[in-house]
């Protein structure tokens, strides 16, 4: 099985087919499409639009357009060899172990409707699992009861780079980072093994977890194993690699055999029950506003609040602190107190380019320099007065200084406009550009300034060589709402 977005693809040797389920109503996942494959199928694997299967029993690759999940096509079953048991996807190469031929095989499949052999490696007697990980496949035999690193940066010429004795029977094995972790049915544990040198992979831990595992996935800090004589889903915190731990284990239903994890679950398929079970990995409580999720390493917001990457916000992008309608990035009402450690009597807070800030103490007078000019000391903050001033909108909101002239977006007027500031005393509004509803950003780079604008959501090119005479020169939708824009070299960052 593997999950990909809001599907899971399962193969199923006993009806012989491709099953696709939707599990986009985790609480309620169903099947959407299948498709026979022939006999025996061992392994699935889905990238850009299409699955791969192999099978023991027809001895072929299977390619099967899945772009609409409820009708799965065959596309194509180029003969591969006659006992391929697993396979893993990277880039335009599928990887395929043999246990008949005793190799590796790699084909290409830059179009998946013409799939090519273009190369193969003698691996062993009985490779049972294959993953691939940057430039390397890594590959578990049960015969020669080893893990072998393989070379594939030319994937037409596939190198033994290294191997490791790992115990009795390695069955399945999965990748992240710099480890390695393999389950085998003889010693019962998990295995960690350290792959940052792959010519030399080394034993890094290990854990007693079972009797007879069927499968493994890796997640984020966590692994995760389904037992078939135990009948439970273990989940194992590898956040140290060298002392892996038993964290939690849930009876799932009898003979468990394939599991995979997306986001905060995890999808087990079992040949007792033959169902898909959808398991909540982590579960906060109601009563929270803000909630740590150990399992993918991330922040869990409630009602209303939305967590992209490592931040947090409501719909507006506002954070309030004693209001509840902030109406900048970040709103306190109230006292606001700043400790760091290096606060005292008579400093004042400055930060660094890098926006480090501290505490600087003032001078031995205990002056602040306001209105001093020049200041007594170099540390002194100077209040120098307006210089000059012109109106730009009622809600300016980003501004930048290139040269001569400045240039503001204003929220309310939906307007760039090109300031002269050459006379500080007197700015002029030198130009200016109709550019859409609720403009956010602006940066400016050589002739060109560069506009972000919340509706309707696009990034806007605008040359400015002419600054009297802004013209728009080309646009880009950029998705709903972007905040903020940045530009460096021939690049722009939404």
């Amino acid at each position: 099985m593997t999950v990909l977005g809001d599907y899971a693809y399962v193969v199923d040797r006993t009806t012989d087919d491709l099953k696709v389920i939707d599990i986009s109503d985790l609480s309620n996942p169903m099947l959407t499409g299948s498709l026979g494959l022939g006999p025996e199928p061992t392994s699935v694997a889905v990238s850009g639009g299409y699955a791969y299967v192999v099978d023991l029993g027809s001895d072929d690759l299977k390619v099967i357009d899945v772009s609409i999940p409820s009708n799965p096509v065959l596309i194509g079953s180029p003969s591969i060899g006659p006992g391929s048991w697993s396979i893993s996807v990277s880039g335009d190469h599928l990887y395929v172990v043999d246990i008949d031929l005793d190799a590796l095989v790699v084909i290409d499949i830059s179009d998946p409707a013409s799939p090519v052999s273009v190369g193969s490696l003698g691996i062993g007697s009985n490779a049972t699992s294959i993953a691939v990980s940057g430039m390397y496949a890594y590959v578990v035999d049960s015969g020669s009861d080893d893990l072998k690193v393989i070379d594939i940066s030319n994937p037409a010429s596939p190198v033994l780079s290294g191997s490791l004795a790992i115990g009795t029977a390695p069955w399945k094995l999965a990748v992240s980072g710099n480890y390695a972790y393999v389950v085998d049915y003889e010693s019962i544990d998990l295995k960690v093994i350290d792959i940052s040198d792959p010519a030399s992979p080394a034993f890094s831990g290990s854990l007693s977890i079972g009797t007879t595992t069927w499968d493994l996935f890796v997640s984020g800090n966590y692994a995760y194993v389904v037992d078939s004589n135990s009948d439970d889903l273990r989940v194992i915190d590898i956040s140290d690699p060298a002392s892996p731990v038993l964290s939690g284990s849930l009876l799932i239903g009898p003979d468990p055999r394939t599991v995979a994890v997306s986001g905060n679950h995890a999808y087990v398929a079992d040949a007792g029950s033959a169902d898909l079970k959808v398991i909540e990995l982590f579960c906060p409580s109601a009563q929270q506003q803000l909630a740590y999720d150990p399992v993918t390493g991330t922040l869990v917001a409630m009602e209303g609040w939305q967590v992209s990457a490592d931040t947090l916000h409501n719909g507006a992008k506002r954070v309030g602190i004693g209001t509840a309608s902030p109406d900048t990035t970040l709103h306190v009402a109230g006292k606001l107190k700043y400790q760091d450690g290096t606060q005292a009597d008579k400093r004042i807070l400055t930060s660094d380019a890098d926006g480090n800030a501290s505490w600087q103490e003032l001078s031995a007078a205990g002056l602040l320099g306001a209105g001093n000019v020049p200041p007594a000391f170099s540390d002194d903050l100077s209040c120098l007065g307006i210089a000059g001033s012109v109106g730009v909108g009622p809600i300016p909101t980003s501004m930048t200084v290139s040269g001569s002239y400045a240039y503001v977006v204003d929220l309310v007027s939906g307007d760039l406009k090109v300031i002269d500031i050459s006379s500080p005393a007197s700015p002029v509004i030198s130009g200016s550009l109709g550019i859409g509803t609720l403009p956010t950003s602006v940066a400016v780079s050589g002739n060109y300034a560069y506009v972000v604008a919340q509706i309707p959501g696009d990034l806007k090119v605008i040359d400015i060589s002419s600054p009297a005479s802004p013209v728009l020169s080309g646009s880009l939708g950029v998705g709903s709402s972007p905040a903020s824009v940045a530009v460096s070299g021939n690049y722009a960052y939404v």
